[in-house]
């Protein structure tokens, strides 16, 4: 994702494919960690727990865990994927308009530039954050 994608039809079909199977697994954690306190609040009910206890217990948990900050990062990794697939479709799209030099998107056709290259702008911008989500979701800080 941090490089531009090479100038052939099967590279980026392969990186859709892949950021495809990345956001559907980045979907699942970030489903599982957003309904984190819902869900321990009705296992903890099934458990006995009152009702009023069980719902403090489960935020209260969710919150020490970082659940909501780990599935914001899970959700902007998926942003990050949703991207890079939009990237690559619109340059294959418009595969014979684009070159790759020196690791650059060049486009010859000024109106074609800003077409082809504002999604590697806003991947480059996150691919420089994504240690940092990263470690967010693993740490939920």
């Amino acid at each position: 994702m941090a490089k531009a994608p090479a100038h052939d039809k099967r590279v980026l079909k392969e990186r859709v494919a892949n950021s495809a199977a990345l956001r559907n697994a980045l979907t699942k954690v970030e489903a599982r960690l957003s309904g984190a306190a819902d869900e321990l609040e009705k296992e903890l009910a099934a458990g006995g727990v009152e009702a009023f206890d069980a719902r403090h217990r489960a935020v209260r948990f969710s919150a020490d865990f970082g659940a909501m900050s780990r599935a914001f990062a899970a959700a902007g990794l998926m942003r990050l994927c949703d991207r890079v697939q939009k990237e690559c479709e619109v340059l294959d799209a418009n595969f014979a308009a684009w070159s790759l030099v020196k690791g650059e998107i060049t486009v010859r056709d000024v109106k074609k530039r800003h077409e082809l290259t504002t999604e590697r702008v806003f991947i480059e911008g996150d691919v420089r954050n994504v240690d940092s989500t990263v470690r967010a979701l693993r740490e939920g800080r």
